[in-house]
């Protein structure tokens, strides 16, 4: 009977990730790199390709520090494999998510059993936001990686099975880390202990459960002796892997690691950076949004992990929630992807209400408050996605196929959302889960391979770019007003920013021969500067990197100028 349900266990674990691999991969090139963040990543690690500088990351002509090399150098190496695309950029996120996946649905049958662990891995393989980050450009996925496997670890510790090898691939996983984002994972480790001698005062004994052998947790304060040694071994090993890059980065540039501390972690512990800042509350609030589907649950996910918290496991997923949680609160620097190594404890805490529920040992999930609940979240899910879709189709005048693109997104929005609520209503929770989770698998990859790139208005730097290379301008182009990264990444990586916003007069020598201006300084020139160039084209879409505005934008090509005759 075990052996039969193991098997079903990996053949059914095995469909989901291969499934989530298909969801994963699927438009990563048809969709343009967003924010400021992805195309600067990308940017960088392809002249990190192209100049053969594999210790100094370089953003256009700047050195960027804002990040440790490892994102760079697994970005560059996919672009060298693949070519030097934004789906080949993504690439190294999408194994990273994968493989995060894979770790779960590995571990947790150890820990919780087939059932709880099967949908453990769909919840968090099917939440907005880890989907969402295994198809860009950025740190999170590939930190994650690191920051599961020393949290797994700890449990491990926590529990009183620790092993010589557990804690060599922690310090492997540390040194991975460090090489990634620098010391997020030294801040989930420390809080989740901190939360969990806390917790540890609200309980009294452990109930027996299925986990690692033995089932007994250990205060973090009897951990104290052997700390010391295990702390020696683990930061030897992670410092280690890290400091031959470190020496020759701050040989090239001497005190440029000293400057990468103090900027990305101690500034942005005191003032938000970049303009990334919130109140408090701010991941309380993003929760809700960034865990979807599944944030339905969450309230009895929540008030019965409490009421079972002297369940080790269970202890374990609160505090590695609410430790990260309490600390990023305070963190001045704030984005809603800061949280995501808690989230597959969310997930698990969810699986768990999710089959007790299914099992019918608790009623919390068919009584009449959860169902007008859930209709309620379907109904606002419908107009609220309406009105974002059609603003963003319509903003600059999408001909018919964005707008054709836009209703189809918009109904299979609206029909999983009433879908689910159905079944719910009908107390058939198992369907009404898969719903959630398959069709928001659904919608994203409708919305990746469809909708965005049919909308204009989101594809603006893709298009600048085609009229770019078009007129043959792969050098000696500028971006004024309109300071796009990605812009720079689809042009090929020689356009360059200007610093102000004022047109170059087109008869000094050293004025670019091409210019991407945005349409409010290009009006604010003086027509005579203005006839000194001819007007090419003109696009109009949002700008992603600027507060997601829309923004027309025009290339322009400066005219030649009559010779003229020294004077004496």
């Amino acid at each position: 009977m075990t052996s039969a349900r193991s098997s079903r266990y990996w053949l059914l674990a095995l469909a989901l990730i291969a499934l989530a691999a298909i969801v994963y991969l699927l438009g990563n090139g048809l969709f343009p790199l967003v924010d400021r963040d992805e195309p600067r990543y990308a940017e960088a690690s392809r002249q990190i390709l192209e100049s053969g500088d594999w210790i100094t990351p370089r953003y256009l002509d700047q050195l960027r520090l804002k990040k440790p090399i490892l994102i760079y150098w697994l970005q560059a190496s996919s672009m060298k494999l693949l070519g030097a695309t934004d789906f080949a950029a993504r690439f190294p996120s999408v194994l990273a998510s994968l493989f995060t996946l894979s770790l779960f649905a590995v571990v947790w049958p150890k820990i919780v059993g087939y059932r709880r662990s099967l949908w453990a891995v769909f919840v968090f393989a099917t939440m907005l936001m880890p989907a969402y980050l295994a198809k860009v450009c950025m740190t999170d996925a590939v930190l994650h990686v690191f920051i599961a496997i020393t949290m797994l670890c700890l449990y491990a510790i926590w529990i009183g099975n620790a092993r010589a090898w557990m804690l060599i691939v922690m310090g492997i996983a540390l040194g991975g880390s460090i090489l990634t984002k620098g010391p997020p994972a030294f801040l989930f480790l420390g809080m989740t202990l901190l939360a969990l001698w806390l917790l540890s005062f609200t309980v009294r004994g452990d109930e027996p459960t299925r986990s690692f052998a033995p089932t007994r947790s250990i205060s973090p304060m009897a951990l104290v002796p052997r700390v010391f040694v295990w702390t020696l071994i683990v930061l030897g090993i992670a410092l280690g892997l890290c400091i031959p890059w470190a020496i020759r980065l701050d040989q090239a540039h001497p005190g440029a690691l000293a400057n990468m501390f103090f900027d990305e972690v101690v500034k942005r512990a005191g003032e938000p950076q970049e303009g990334h800042s919130g109140p408090p509350g701010f991941y309380f609030v993003a929760f809700w949004g960034t865990a979807f589907p599944w944030c339905l649950f969450w309230p009895a996910a929540l008030v019965y992990a409490w009421k079972r918290r002297r369940i080790p496991w269970v202890r374990f997923c609160l505090a590695a929630i609410l430790g990260p949680w309490v600390f990023l609160e305070i963190y001045k620097t704030k984005l809603p992807h800061y949280w995501l190594p808690s989230y597959p404890f969310v997930a698990l805490l969810i699986a768990d209400v999710l089959v007790r529920a299914i099992r019918g040992r608790i009623r919390d999930l068919s009584d009449a408050p959860f169902i007008v609940a859930s209709g309620v979240v379907a109904a606002l899910l419908a107009i609220g996605s309406a009105g974002l879709i059609y603003l963003v189709t319509l903003g600059d005048g999408s001909k018919t196929l964005g707008f054709i693109a836009a209703s189809i997104l918009w109904l299979a929005i609206a029909c999983a959302a009433w879908g689910a609520f159905v079944l719910i209503r009908q107390r058939q929770l198992a369907r009404a889960a898969l719903v959630m989770g398959l069709s928001m698998w659904a919608v994203l990859t409708f919305a990746f391979n469809v909708y965005v790139p049919a909308t204009a208005a989101l594809t603006l730097a893709k298009r600048t770019a085609a009229d770019l290379r078009a007129i043959g301008a792969t050098h000696d182009v500028v971006m004024i007003d309109y300071k796009e990264p990605s812009l720079a990444f689809y042009q090929g990586g020689t356009i360059r920013e200007r610093s102000d916003n004022a047109l170059p007069d087109p008869a000094a020598p050293d004025s670019p021969r091409w210019i991407v201006i945005g349409d409010d300084a290009y009006a604010a020139q003086s027509p005579a500067l203005r006839d000194g160039y001819t007007l090419l084209s003109t696009r109009r879409g949002m700008n992603l990197a600027d507060g997601k505005r829309q923004q027309t934008v025009h290339v322009l090509e400066k005219k030649r100028m009559p010779a003229t005759l020294p004077t004496e």
